[in-house]
């Protein structure tokens, strides 16, 4: 695959999320006063940036301590996965939310198996997903998630000059 067509892809992937969107989700960052973050190894480095910015604590959903603790309505979990049906982030979504924290997601796709748990979603459709390999897919995803960063990161900034 060619630059040209890559940069395809990402533009319509881009153009299919919805301003509103990632304006909602900037907006659940604002209002929290902690964050924690569940986050695919593959896209760590997509997405650094922002965890760094806000100071998020990484969350590993297979140390169960990291799901027992003292969370509330200033909480948010930020949710980043390409994996729609993991039962470890559904039982994650699942215990914060019913604690009283917010939780957001970027999701590959709109659909996974923890919607009901989910306060914010940016779904990602990746713009003929069907005719790439999973390696185009997931680089395109991750063209998408540095997109998000830089948008909400201009906004968090905006809002941060502005104060």
């Amino acid at each position: 695959m060619n630059d040209t067509s890559i940069n395809l892809i990402i533009n319509h992937s881009l153009n299919n999320l919805i301003h509103r969107e990632i304006g909602c989700f900037t907006d659940e960052l604002i209002s929290a006063e902690r964050y924690y973050v569940l986050i695919d190894d593959s896209f760590k480095s997509s997405f650094n940036q922002l965890i760094n910015y806000i100071e998020a604590q990484e969350l590993n959903v297979s140390n169960a301590s990291d799901l027992k603790m003292t969370v509330s309505n200033k909480d948010v979990l930020i949710i980043v996965t390409a994996i729609n049906d993991n039962g470890s982030i559904k039982e994650a979504a699942r215990s914060f939310k019913e604690r009283g924290a917010r939780v957001i997601a970027i999701t590959k796709g709109w659909s996974t198996q923890y919607d009901d748990y989910i306060h914010e979603r940016v779904g990602v459709s990746i713009h003929n997903e069907g005719d790439l390999s999973d390696n185009e897919v997931t680089e395109a995803f991750e063209m998408v998630l540095e997109s998000i960063q830089r948008s909400v990161l201009d906004r968090l900034d905006g809002l941060t000059n502005v104060l």
